[in-house]
This record gives C-alpha cells, sequence and structure tokens, in this order.
C-alpha cells in the first residue's frame, strides 16, 4: 500500500489534541487498513467511495476516518477528518435512521447538494481564516432546517 496523507482539516484537528490523543491518533493512523476500518456512510460523501472509521485506542479518544486512494495515484490512504466518541455515534445513528427512511435520505441529499452549490470560496479568498471552505449564513440555515425536520421525522 502506498503513503498515508492527511488532509489539512484532519492535521488541524490532530494538532489541537493532547499528547496522549495525538499518540492514539497516530497509532491508529499506522494502522489503517480495509480489514481495520468499520465502514461508515458520509452523508455528502462521493458516491461510490468507501469512507472507513477506525477508533483510536483509549478512552475517549478520536475516531480517524479515511478512504482509499486510486492506485493510478499512488494507492495508500486520505485521513478525511477526526470525530470524537458522540460525533462518531451520531453518525452511526444517522446512517440507522437513513437506512430505514428514504424520504430523510432524500432532504438530506437535495440539503447537502444546496450546500456544495453555496461553498465554493476556496480558503484564502474570501473564507473565515483556518476554514477549507466558507459556508453562507443561507446554507447553513439551509442545513438546520433540514436537521429539523430529520429529527421531527425521528422523534415522531
Amino acid at each position: 500500500m502506498g503513503p498515508t496523507l492527511i488532509t489539512r482539516t484532519a492535521r488541524l484537528q490532530l494538532d489541537a489534541l493532547d499528547d496522549d490523543g495525538r499518540d492514539a491518533v497516530d497509532a491508529a493512523i499506522g494502522n489503517l487498513s480495509e480489514e481495520n476500518g468499520e465502514p461508515v456512510e458520509l452523508v455528502g460523501g462521493t458516491e461510490g467511495t468507501t469512507y472507513l472509521a477506525m477508533k483510536a485506542s483509549g478512552d475517549g479518544m478520536p475516531v480517524v476516518i479515511y478512504r482509499a486512494l486510486p492506485e493510478d495515484k499512488g494507492g495508500g490512504w486520505l485521513v478525511l477528518s477526526l470525530m470524537s466518541p458522540d460525533e462518531y455515534k451520531d453518525v452511526i445513528q444517522l446512517q440507522e435512521f437513513l437506512a430505514g427512511e428514504p424520504g430523510a435520505r432524500t432532504l438530506i441529499e437535495l440539503t447537502t447538494e444546496a450546500l456544495r452549490s453555496h461553498t465554493t470560496v476556496p480558503s484564502g479568498h474570501g473564507a473565515p481564516s483556518g476554514q477549507d471552505y466558507y459556508i453562507s449564513s443561507r446554507s447553513r440555515s439551509t442545513l438546520t432546517n433540514a436537521q429539523q425536520q430529520v429529527a421531527k421525522r425521528k422523534n415522531a
């Protein structure tokens, strides 16, 4: 397998951890593989891409979200982000909910598409410092409304 690359977002998240957290995540990154990862569906992720999650060892340690790099790009892994255990639990709950609610999936897919259409300003070109992309207040409102609708359906 080729190299392991880390996105800017994941690097910033890793740098924000304490020494124990960095050590646990570094160890997890050193063991990335398809066998060691748990498949996870990321809402808004690229269709046809398999995303994987690996929990770093230790209580409360982050979950590493990654995917394989194409062989024509040298293979290896791309670490996309780190999630707290609670964030990861939310992703799994959403994944389970969406499996049984096709209407909610459609709503989220439409919202994701709307967000993509409003998140086209690269960092350094009007985006707030430290963010890869700027999400307009209109898009944030759209996302919030969609999340509220999904929560209402889930609690109904």
